[in-house]
């Protein structure tokens, strides 16, 4: 009994420890706003507190925005202005200012939209192609893909889930091998526009860091989840350092109800310099399309390029 009681007792005191050492007040760790307007930042109070002030601060010590708190204030609001001071991707400090002393809070990661859109097409003369690929869960018929593209010599694009280089991390590794571009699909291919900025910055920081795990390819391309978007994943995406990529036309190889002409003729429909193409791992026709389209628009003077090489070229 007195041993259960002791216990009991070390646990009440290594809690109250923890809790003194734990910061004042806490915000999210990422802030999504858009560039130009003001970003409301909330905070909640984790422990008892003095009156004091809450500071935005940069890496320079800079202070961006306050706001005074009263004592044991338990949860509130201020605004920080999103102009020329700030930048997407940037890390700023929240403090806490109270009796002549500073303390840090923690750090939060802005992103800042500043409107324009993802990439659609890129504006060219040269007659270049970018054909991508949207992974799920299953390899399908991936090797034999490969071996097509090697056989005409060229690369693309392959926007890959987390839970593909979780299952198959041999086949990821070798579509990076064979030299093609690594890009993000999230990790589980949710609706963006249903999570909040926690969920939706752990789908891409956890999908490119598994790549670059996987492959050793640093990723510089996200892809949202059957295109959907809102403008708090596409900054959140561009401050981790990755543009969004979505599709000029959609080759419709990845519906079930699509049938072989359905494909080819979205194909010879939508192709055009600049083209982003959206093809599927899974799709049923991809590669009885491909084995004739492909030569037949290099025989037109049309080179196949990766989303990068064709974003270069535009330069």
């Amino acid at each position: 009994m007195k041993r259960g009681l002791l216990l009991l007792l070390c646990l009440v005191l290594f809690a109250s420890a923890a809790l003194a050492d734990a910061p004042y007040y806490q915000v999210n760790q990422i802030l999504t706003g858009k560039e130009g307007q003001n970003l409301t930042i909330r905070y909640h109070r984790n422990r008892t507190a003095p009156a004091g002030e809450l500071l935005v601060m940069d890496a320079e010590g800079n202070e961006l925005a306050s706001v005074t708190v009263k004592a044991n204030q338990k949860d509130g609001s201020f605004v920080m202005p999103l102009d020329g001071r700030v930048t997407n991707g940037q890390v700023v400090q929240i403090c806490f200012r109270h009796g002549g002393e500073t303390e840090l809070q923690g750090e939060c990661l802005l992103a800042i939209d500043d409107g324009t859109p993802g990439v659609y097409k890129v504006e060219t003369n040269e007659k270049k192609i970018a054909i991508t690929f949207d992974s799920a869960n299953g390899i399908g018929r991936t090797a034999n893909l490969l071996d097509l593209l090697d056989r005409y010599g060229i690369k693309c694009t392959f926007f890959l889930q987390g839970a593909y280089l979780k299952n198959h991390p041999q086949m990821a590794k070798e579509i990076s091998d064979r030299g093609h571009e690594m890009a993000n699909h999230s990790m589980n291919h949710p609706d963006m526009r249903e999570c909040d900025d926690a969920k939706i910055y752990r789908e891409i920081k956890s999908c490119n860091d598994l790549i670059y795990e996987v492959t050793g390819q640093v990723v510089h391309f996200y892809r949202p989840p059957s295109g959907w978007f809102t403008y708090r994943d596409r900054a959140i995406s561009r401050a981790l350092g990755c543009e969004m990529i979505q599709w000029t036309f959609d080759s419709l190889d990845g519906f079930e109800e699509s049938t072989e002409a359905t494909v080819r003729n979205a194909m010879a429909r939508g192709s055009e310099p600049g083209a982003i193409i959206l093809m599927h791992l899974y799709g049923r026709y991809t590669l009885q399309v491909l084995e004739d389209y492909i030569p037949a628009m290099q025989a037109l003077g049309y080179e196949f390029v990766t989303v990068g090489e064709l974003l270069n070229g535009a330069e």
